[in-house]
């Protein structure tokens, strides 16, 4: 997402770029560092394309799981042929080896995301137990 918003702040500054909450922090630092305006939102596709990303007229939206959704020059929707597309352009316009693109981040790391099935039916009372216990 990094790397996308970075091309798009070179010929939009001050644009708004869309983040769901699992992204790092280092990505909503450098995007201001840059100009633009980070946003961090709800993770999921409806709740960042359909709804964020048209509030805020955001330029660029991403997940931490890998959904890239452009409004720049595309139709503001996910599309990993057009997301691979864009990373051969901002590489072609480098002239550069790929490796030194984000050269400059620190090494990151994250953890797998952790999800439990629960019935329907007590999902709720659950969550109010939980909230009671810790």
């Amino acid at each position: 997402m990094l790397l996308y918003a970075r091309e798009i702040l070179t010929r939009k500054p001050g644009a708004t770029i869309v983040g769901d909450v699992k992204s790092s922090k280092q990505i909503y630092d450098d995007i201001a560092k840059r100009g633009g305006k980070p946003l961090m939102w709800k993770t999921g596709h409806s709740l960042i394309k359909g709804r964020k990303m048209k509030e805020t007229h955001a330029e660029l939206a991403g997940e931490m799981s890998g959904h890239m959704f452009f409004s720049d020059r595309w139709l503001g929707f996910d599309d990993a042929v057009y997301a691979a597309c864009r990373v051969l352009e901002i590489l072609d316009k480098a002239n550069a080896p790929f490796s030194s693109l984000l050269a400059d981040l620190p090494r990151l790391f994250s953890t797998p995301e952790i999800r439990f099935n629960c019935p329907e039916e007590i999902k709720f009372k659950l969550v109010a137990q939980a909230v009671v216990d810790f």
